[in-house]
């Protein structure tokens, strides 16, 4: 089984879980909410991929935990667009992916509309049967976008890609 830790508030990572039982197999995947309060409690369980959706300032005082967490994942995905100051050198083998409106981002969005996210790969990734996710421009449909919304579409879209 795979964890996939998601540092997010709670209503960012309801809208993330949501998006990704829609597609990913849950009796493969256990996705978890990572926050102030739970993360202390998760310092056992490795996660194969963590995902930081805000900023982690609150969490300086359980650096050692995150530490952890970076050192057994395999991909970390960081929104860009959030100041974070975060290094790991324990793990040459982490996949760092960078999502955001950032042009300089892994995945981004190119075109927002109110009913559909195009959603940019900048640079190839490896998928974890290392098979490549190419270059490419893909369509989300979804009613009401909203510009909050979309950080939170494209950590799903990146996690389904990753796991699909």
């Amino acid at each position: 089984m795979s964890f996939i830790g998601i540092i997010a508030n709670s209503d960012d990572f309801e809208f993330i879980n949501k998006e990704l039982e829609k597609s990913i197999d849950n009796s493969n995947q256990q996705i978890i909410n990572l926050n102030e309060n739970s993360i202390e409690n998760m310092r056992n369980i490795k996660f194969e991929t963590i995902a930081i959706c805000e900023d982690i300032q609150k969490f300086y005082n359980r650096d050692i935990v995150l530490e952890k967490f970076l050192k057994d994942a395999k991909y970390l995905l960081i929104n860009t667009d959030i100041n974070l100051s975060l290094y790991n050198e324990n793990n040459s083998e982490l996949q760092i992916i960078t999502y955001g409106m950032n042009q300089k981002a892994t995945v981004t969005a190119s075109s927002i509309k109110d009913d559909e996210v195009l959603i940019c790969v900048q640079r190839n990734m490896l998928n974890l049967e290392n098979k490549i996710i190419e270059m490419q421009e893909f369509k989300v449909k979804r009613e009401n976008v909203t510009n909050a919304m979309v950080y939170n579409l494209l950590v799903a879209f990146i996690i389904k890609k990753l796991y699909l």
